[in-house]
């Protein structure tokens, strides 16, 4: 499991480049070793997790079946595919299950090792949440045992879909990045995706934005959280409220550090990804007062300020905020809104003077 964590991770601090081998990110040491230090733990988190875990929360195996396992190990004859999901294949163009081909070249016997490694190790454990979309950019296709076994991978939504003989027989759930395939095909000197190149971009800050996260989480929860969180729409926080007391019996400093928590996620208010919800919902187990005590003692940090502000601004406009509001100081309310101002989000700033004034 970590070889695909540290993929996924990385991806988002090294250096993209493209056919051209011209630099398309720069990243800067801090982030890298965040990303390392976040697929460490996450893999330590799922070495330990099981059934009753909410890392594995009962979700089901993602196995392959023994013929395409034995295809990928043993397969000969393999042809590798760049393909383009968002252009139509003209009546001249080839296509890969009804993809555009933009590139493709049979592989010898070493490359056919590293393709099929690599589409393997794609494969995540169990089955998680993942995009409704299928934009694949690359194509494997191996003859095993007399049949003609086709891979069409879509790192970008989450889905390896499985052919035999054109036959599909197998959707599974993929995590991790595109990089070591971009790799190869570059190697092969053929082209890649112009929307992927673009998608990658995209999930570089989705990966940056998770390891941030993680790194902000207190400690006594890492061991509990699991690849499968990120992509879970609903989960249950019972079994973090034991080890986050034991590591913060002062109730004081488990709202700071929540707060602090919250407030690291990847920046919006709304439309922001569920895994978020967990801090919420540890920080909504206080009542109002208890919150509004815990902030006043001392300066508050950017990242709890941040938090604070987004857990009772935030909330308003659900119409059910269980944020008792009388109870905000006036002071607070000056301080949490030149937070946000200093931000300078106009939704940011436009819930907040909801909340808390001009």
């Amino acid at each position: 499991m970590k070889h695909i964590l540290v993929k996924m991770l990385l991806f988002a601090n090294i250096v993209v480049t493209g056919q051209d081998n011209t630099p398309r990110n720069n990243t800067t040491t801090s982030e890298v070793s965040l990303a390392t230090n976040t697929a460490d733990a996450l893999s330590k988190a799922d070495a330990g997790s099981n059934a009753n875990t909410p890392g594995r929360g009962g979700w089901p195996p993602n196995t392959i079946s023994a013929d395409v396992s034995e295809a990928l190990h043993i397969g000969t004859n393999a042809v590798l595919y760049s393909l383009e999901p968002r252009e139509i294949a003209g009546i001249n163009d080839k296509s890969f299950h009804g993809t555009k081909i933009i590139g493709q070249a049979e592989l010898n016997s070493q490359q056919t090792v590293i393709a099929a490694k690599y589409f393997e190790a794609s494969i995540a454990p169990v089955i998680h949440g993942v995009g409704a979309c299928f934009e694949p950019r690359h194509g494997l296709r191996l003859a095993s045992n007399g049949h003609i076994y086709d891979f069409s991978l879509c790192f970008a939504c989450g889905h390896l879909v499985v052919f035999k003989d054109d036959k599909q027989i197998a959707d599974l759930i993929v995590e991790g990045s595109a990089k070591d395939l971009n790799s190869l095909l570059t190697s092969l000197k053929l082209p890649l995706s112009p929307s992927g190149i673009a998608t990658d971009e995209q999930q570089n800050k989705v990966e940056l934005n998770r390891a941030r996260w993680f790194a902000a989480m207190p400690k006594s929860l890492q061991s509990f959280w699991s690849q499968a969180w990120w992509g879970r729409p609903h989960f249950d926080v019972e079994p973090l409220r034991a080890p986050l007391a034991e590591e913060f019996p002062d109730p004081t400093q488990r709202i700071l550090v929540l707060f602090a928590w919250y407030g690291s996620g990847a920046g919006p208010w709304s439309g922001y990804s569920s895994y978020e919800d967990a801090a919420k919902i540890l920080l909504l187990d206080f009542s109002t007062s208890e919150l509004v005590t815990a902030i006043q003692k001392d300066p508050l940090t950017p990242a709890q300020a941040e938090g604070a502000a987004r857990l009772f601004a935030g909330l308003n406009l659900t119409g059910q905020s269980p944020i008792n509001y009388r109870l905000l100081t006036p002071e607070l309310k000056k301080e949490l809104l030149s937070h946000v101002i200093q931000g300078a989000d106009p939704d940011k700033i436009s819930r907040a003077q909801g909340i808390f004034g001009h």
